[in-house]
Formats: structure tokens, C-alpha cells, sequence
């Protein structure tokens, strides 16, 4: 990795490339129990994780900061198996459990590519203060959430936009921020799992939210 100031301490720019390989890993089965299913951790095998991420601070004037952020990720499993909670699908039958075999597919939450970018703009008000406005741009590709290939666990590429104004009093004491996160009304996938063999559950983001904090230093 590096890190770097250039252009008279205008400008950050720090780099980072990793490689890794993690074995050993585990991973749950549900099996059937008399009147009830219990979950057992299992040998899973190993995943191999690289990739490259950046991050730029520009201070192009005394008024406008622009920040980027860019990471791509290749993580994929070497050799993985996990079992299939559902009567259908799966590759192979190990004692009576199904699992599908995931060697070289992506891991969860492992989107290729995803990035940031923010600006703000800097606005003199002289005796009424300050006032920044800002917006933050955020992108992923696609990616699933649950290490299975459930087709019900796969998120597709998106981008959320969050809006926020700062207003700060000339003397620094008081500061007000109306905000609104998600402007567009993204729905993203955050959480997918399965209970009890044939319960799918997933669990998504906030909404549009907005709202204003105030604030005042003592």
C-alpha cells in the first residue's frame, strides 16, 4: 500500500492491494432431531481474497472538498461447501443432507466493485454564519447475500444519494443540519438467511429518511 500528499497538502491519495488466503473455515448444517432441527458447524474449506482499494481527498479551493473512494474486490471460494436448506436444488447428497458445491464462485457481500463520492461547497455568510451543503454518491455492483445461491439472496447493482445542508452560527456555538438520507428510495438487500429448513428471511435498508439535528458547543 501507499499513502501520498500531493499538490502543497491539497490533495490525499492513499492505495492499498491485498491477497489472502483463509482456510479452515466452517459452515452450518440443519439436521432433523426428533420433533425438532438442530444447527451443527461443519468443515467448510477456504477462500481465496484480493484486491485493490483507493481513496482521494481534494481540496481543490478553500471552499469546495471533493472525496473519492474506490475498492474492488475478487474474493471467490477455493473450496466451499454449504448445504441447502430446501427439499430442491443442491449439487450432491452427503448423508442425507443436499449441499451445493461453491468452489470458485463469489463469497457473500463481496460486490466487485463498489465506490464513494462526496462534495461540499463552503458558503461565507459573514455575520450569519456559515453554510456547507453536501451530497454523497455511493455505488456496488451486484452481489448475494447468503454464501448458498439462493435466487431470492441476490442484490443487483445500485446507488444511493444522501443530501445534507450545515449551517454554523459565526461564533461556532450553534449548528443546524437538515438532512435526507437514500433521496432516491433504494431498496437494498442487507441480511438473507433460512430457519428451520424452509423459512427464507431477508432483511432490507432504511427508506428515504430526512430530518434535522441541531446543536449547540459549550
Amino acid at each position: 500500500g501507499f499513502k501520498s500528499t500531493l499538490l502543497d497538502g491539497q490533495m490525499r491519495l492513499n492505495g492499498a492491494y491485498y491477497n489472502q488466503k483463509m482456510r479452515g473455515l466452517t459452515t452450518t448444517v440443519f439436521i432433523q432431531q426428533g420433533g425438532t432441527i438442530l444447527a451443527q458447524s461443519v468443515p467448510g474449506g477456504s477462500i481465496n481474497s484480493n484486491g485493490l482499494e483507493f481513496d482521494l481527498s481534494y481540496a481543490a479551493n478553500d471552499k469546495l472538498q471533493i472525496d473519492l473512494g474506490v475498492a474492488m474486490d475478487f474474493s471467490k471460494f477455493d473450496e466451499f461447501n454449504v448445504g441447502n436448506q430446501f427439499t430442491e436444488g443442491g449439487d450432491t447428497i452427503v448423508g442425507g443432507q443436499s449441499f451445493f458445491i461453491m468452489d470458485g464462485q463469489d463469497t457473500r457481500f463481496s460486490p466487485d466493485l463498489t465506490f464513494t463520492l462526496g462534495m461540499s461547497y463552503l458558503i461565507d455568510m459573514g455575520e450569519m454564519g456559515t453554510l456547507i451543503p453536501s451530497v454523497q454518491m455511493y455505488y456496488s455492483d451486484e452481489y448475494k447475500a447468503t454464501n448458498a445461491p439462493y435466487f431470492w439472496s441476490n442484490q443487483s447493482s445500485y446507488a444511493t444519494i444522501d443530501l445534507a445542508a450545515t449551517w454554523t452560527s459565526e461564533n461556532g456555538l450553534y449548528q443546524v443540519r437538515p438532512f435526507i438520507n437514500n433521496l432516491t428510495e433504494e431498496l437494498v438487500l442487507t441480511e438473507a438467511t433460512v430457519f428451520s429448513r424452509s423459512r427464507a428471511i431477508v432483511d432490507y435498508n432504511s427508506p428515504r429518511t430526512f430530518g434535522v439535528r441541531v446543536s449547540r458547543n459549550f
